[in-house]
């Protein structure tokens, strides 16, 4: 396709290090697979590097009442291609007549915008209408290439006038750009400190509250299991804040956690949010496992072949597990299993390394390279 000057959107700005990791790789794969240098985020902040130019579409002081809508409306007319990018995007109908997503749409039907999407899921679809929405909107893309199994065989009963395309989350392009090399870690085998990444956060709260005591169930085994972790004086903790979002966020959940640990401030280290994905990055690779309940924590820390242990509170966290190759030996499941267990799974990490933990990490960098190859965008 010709490629002029393209937008890309999402979720990008809102504190989220999964989401802005996605305008990061949509900027630097634009320019290094398509040799395109004329795009821009629709958004306006959230996304830094200093590896990566980075533009956004809109301006970042707000002037008068409905600047950024006026803006929007003017950057999407503006444009030859719009590019959904990264995440769980296309799960529902925009709210109110003045939303940019209408306009792209209604431009889309009528031929004069160009449209498609890569490294995204379809859902998940909170009703009937919104999936009726999502199907519409999609018949009139040029090209759609989504990151799970499950969104693609949906996609494949849509009866879309094109072929979708089976790619993978555009985090496993980081390996392309940044490596743990960069960092110049060296793993002292004769030192007995060790460090664990972790990433935690709330699920039912946010989507299901009839499910809030298996949130609670699985919060209070993660407590247990990190008391009996902590009883390791060669063991620190790294805390990330991969979601900042002060109500949705990851914020809340750690701080109480630290609280109720009782920790020494020599024995942890908090890392909050940060704009720049490379250098949460930088302080992932600084661990030698990474407890994570935040899926994209534990993407994160597969790109650069740090072991994660994932809770699989979701089905595509165990989707995520099966297309990566994890061993069921270092699987955790719900944190349904005994705590004791996880506790010999860490350590038999932490004292043997293990090599290639993620057998199938060259496949989904091959599948997600398909965002930009695939012969069918």
């Amino acid at each position: 396709m010709k490629k002029n000057k393209i937008l890309f959107t999402g979720y990008y700005g809102f504190k989220n290090t999964g989401d802005d990791m996605f305008g990061l790789i949509s900027s630097w794969g634009s320019n290094y697979y398509w040799n395109i240098s004329n795009t821009a985020l629709l958004s306006n902040k959230g996304v830094s590097s200093d590896k990566v130019p980075i533009k956004f579409a809109l301006s970042k002081n707000k002037y008068f009442k409905g600047q950024y809508i006026v803006q929007n409306y003017y950057e999407i007319l503006n444009s030859e291609y719009i590019i959904f990018a990264g995440g769980s995007i296309l799960n529902s109908k925009p709210k109110g007549s003045s939303s940019p997503r209408n306009l792209i749409s209604f431009l889309s039907k009528s031929k004069i915008l160009n449209v498609g999407a890569i490294g995204v899921s379809l859902g998940p679809f909170k009703s009937d209408k919104d999936f009726e929405y999502i199907k519409e909107i999609l018949y009139y893309f040029k090209f759609l290439v989504l990151r799970d199994k499950v969104s693609y065989n949906l996609a494949l009963k849509m009866n879309l006038p094109y072929k979708p395309v089976l790619g993978a989350d555009l985090a496993f392009l980081l390996p392309k750009f940044i490596s743990v090399s960069n960092y110049n870690i060296e793993r002292d085998i004769n030192n007995k400190e060790r460090i664990m990444g972790i990433s935690l956060c709330h699920y039912e709260r946010y989507s299901s509250l009839e499910n809030i005591d298996n949130e609670n169930r699985r919060e209070d085994r993660i407590f247990e299991l990190l008391e009996l972790l902590k009883k390791d004086d060669n063991l620190k903790f790294k805390f990330f804040i991969i979601n900042g979002n002060s109500k949705t966020g990851d914020i809340e959940i750690t701080d109480n956690f630290i609280k109720r640990l009782s920790l020494r401030e020599d024995r942890y280290e908090l890392i909050p949010y940060n704009h720049n994905t490379i250098e949460v990055i930088s302080k992932i690779v600084e661990c030698n496992l990474v407890f994570s309940v935040r899926l994209h924590s534990a993407i994160f820390s597969a790109t650069q072949n740090i072991p994660s242990l994932l809770v699989e509170y979701h089905p595509k966290c165990k989707d995520y597990l099966d297309d990566i190759g994890v061993s069921d030996k270092y699987r955790i499941g719900d944190m349904n299993i005994n705590v004791i267990d996880i506790v010999s799974k860490i350590y038999s990490i932490l004292d043997k390394e293990p090599c290639n933990f993620y057998p199938k990490k060259e496949e989904l960098i091959r599948l997600s390279e398909k965002n930009f190859l695939d012969e069918n965008i």
